[in-house]
């Protein structure tokens, strides 16, 4: 894995991206532990691995402290960070096109594994903005993701994790 010198840090921030910094430590805690440690407030996700006949996967994947949330229900689209929140009316997949050109990773650097990127649900309310289907009501969105700016790869054999830290411009 290339890592990041901080000069390369630095730059990938000036350029725009949202940068990982990681670090790996050793752990006593389960995920679940640290899931419950990671932050009371939400949205958090844990995303667990798994193999066939119950046994672990070898990743579980905790993410938190979003620096992003999206929400669409019907062709109202909420954008919300920690100091604004811009509600517009666009097709939400065309929306969310542009959240991936706006939060992009560098490219320069290949990641052992997820590191971050969307984390959420896509509703059945969003088929309506590809299909002409009826209206349902329900105080769900359609879709509801978040952008962690914090995340946990928990590695089961090795008892280990990499703290994900993401700069954002």
């Amino acid at each position: 894995m290339k890592e990041f010198t901080p000069s390369a840090l630095k730059l990938s921030y000036e350029r725009g991206y949202v940068t990982p910094v990681i670090r790996e430590c050793a752990t006593l805690h389960t995920p679940l532990a640290l899931y419950q440690l990671a932050s009371s407030t939400f949205p958090r996700a844990l995303l667990e691995s798994a193999r066939p006949h119950d046994r672990l996967g070898r990743y579980s994947y905790l993410a938190w402290d979003p620096f992003l949330i999206v929400k669409a229900k019907g062709r109202t689209v909420e954008l919300i960070t920690e100091n604004q929140v811009i509600t517009k009316t666009a097709h939400p997949l065309e929306a969310l096109r542009e959240v991936f050109q706006t939060w992009r990773f560098p490219h320069e650097v290949q990641y052992p594994h997820f590191v971050g990127g969307a984390v959420g649900y896509f509703g059945y309310g969003l088929s309506r903005a590809i299909h002409e289907l009826p209206l349902r009501s329900g105080s769900l969105p359609d879709m509801h993701l978040f952008f962690p700016q914090k995340v946990i790869v928990y590695h089961h054999a090795e008892r280990s994790l990499r703290l994900i830290v993401h700069l954002v411009p």
